[in-house]
Order: structure tokens, then sequence, then C-alpha cells
């Protein structure tokens, strides 16, 4: 079994060990049906399972439609969908690509094909529970000791400008200044914060082929948010984006619920540890 441990649970480890003992994760973290229901968690085995409960991906195509859930107009199809090419469906991505096409009948063509997907993704963004974002993470040296790693999580984008982390994908339209671009914000968590400072491993001969698949993308983590106040136009002109600079033009807050731990050859979730 793993499972990030947080301040709160580390500090009972602590208080009632004084190290954290080998077999006791099971008891210690209640890593699914309890704590899930306590925090109001969705009940899910695997990603499906999460999109089924109203849990949308923050990808190159969902990040972007929160601008039409809260702007003040609905953004450029044509724009957003160039973006989001890796993030259609396989029977979809060929239109995606000769969106780019110099022939405009068939960028044209292209874009009529996926304008139905694209309502009915906005649709369900309408409808969604929550939506989920993927973290990166690095791990420390394995702590031999207290049979844990130490963990650095960061998301999509790390802002100029800022010490916050921002999640930012994909852009909704053209503007003055370029892409249009739309970052969420969590409310109750940044990289400096020491939620889900560890990940435990109750067997230290576990360790190893565990960092060998976070390391290799086998193990993934997510983040699972929920919208917090409405979308609003950033005024800070330090909030920039990308290469050229990029102003960030509005900004989603959102807060953290959990993270997951998420086996990606199967999708099957391994873990959830609420946020503390």
């Amino acid at each position: 079994m793993i499972c990030p441990l947080t301040p709160r649970t580390a500090h009972a480890t602590r208080r009632s060990h004084g190290r954290l003992q080998r077999g006791a994760l099971s008891l210690l973290l209640a890593c699914s049906a309890l704590l899930a229901a306590a925090q109001e968690l969705p009940r899910a085995e695997d990603l499906n399972g999460l999109e089924q409960s109203g849990y949308l991906p923050l990808d190159a195509l969902h990040t972007p439609l929160l601008h039409r859930l809260g702007g003040s107009d609905p953004g450029d199809d044509l724009t957003l969908l160039r973006g989001a090419v890796s993030a259609l469906p396989p029977h979809l991505r060929q239109a995606g690509q000769e969106l780019n096409a110099s022939n405009e009948f068939v960028a044209h063509a292209a874009l009529q094909k996926l304008q139905p997907y694209l309502a009915e993704r906005t649709q369900l963004m309408t409808q969604a529970q929550g939506w989920r974002a993927h973290v990166e993470v690095k791990l420390s040296p394995y702590d031999f000791s207290r049979h844990r790693f130490t963990m650095t999580l960061n998301l999509n984008t790390q802002v100029q400008g800022s010490a916050r982390d921002l999640h930012c994908l994909g852009s909704y339209a053209k503007d003055a200044k370029g892409d249009a671009t739309l970052c969420v914000e969590p409310t109750n968590w940044d990289r400096g914060s020491l939620a889900f400072e560890y990940l435990v491993v109750d067997r230290d001969e576990q360790a190893e082929s565990l960092r060998d698949d976070i390391q290799n993308r086998r193990i993934q983590f997510i983040f699972l948010l929920k919208k917090e106040g409405p979308l609003r136009v950033n005024r800070n002109s330090k909030l920039r984006l990308g290469l050229f600079g990029h102003p960030i033009n509005e900004i989603q807050p959102a807060r953290v619920l959990a993270l997951l731990a998420v086996d990606a050859r199967n999708q099957r979730i391994l873990s959830i540890t609420p946020m503390p």
C-alpha cells in the first residue's frame, strides 16, 4: 500500500509511535472509504468512475472551457481546438490536425466536424461536480528510518513573478497580446505548503520499484478540485505565461479536495488522500 502523508497524520504518527512502523499504514491512514466519506469525496475505482461522478479533466481542452462558464464571451472555437488536439479522443484527432491546414476549406470542414464534440464537453463542464488536474511529483532520497519519501508537488505552471503554482493549459481565444489564457488557482494549497509532504511505503522492499514507477510516469498524481468563487479578470501585470510572456487573462479559484495516486497503465486509483 502507498499513501501520501499529510502534516496532520505525520504529527499523529510521531506522537503515538515516534516513527512509522511497518504495516501500520492501513491503520494510520484509511486512504479510501472512511476518509472519502468524511470529506464528501467521490467513490471511484478508476478515472472512468471519476468521470461518471462528474469530475472532469483539466486538460488542454477542458481548462479553457472554464472561460465559457464565467467569461463575458464564448471565446473562439478554432483557437481552443487548435491547442487541444492531444486532448481529443482518437477518432477526432485527424480532424484536429486538419484545423491547421493551409486550405481554408479543409480547416473549416474539420472545425464543423469537431464543434458538436466541443458543445458536448462544454455542456458536461457546466454540470461538473469538480475537476482533476495532473500534478508533477519529485521524490527525495528514501528515508529508511521513517519508511517514506519527501515529496515536492508542482502544477503545470510556476508563473513568472509569482511564488504560487497555477494550472494553465490551452487558450480560449486570441487577443491583441496573443493567446488569451485562463489559469486555475488553488486557494488552499501552494508549492510551499506542507500538505501532502510525504509518500509513505509500508515495506522498504517496495520503495525502489515505487520510485521507478513514479519517475517513469507509470504512477501519476492528480489533484481533485472544486470551484471556489467566480472567474475573475487578472489585473496583476506580473503574472505572465510562456516564452513570450503572454499575460494571464483570467483566473478561476478552486479548492483542492484530495490528492490521488493513479496507475497510468490501467487508470485505477491506488489511493486518495483528502486535503488536510
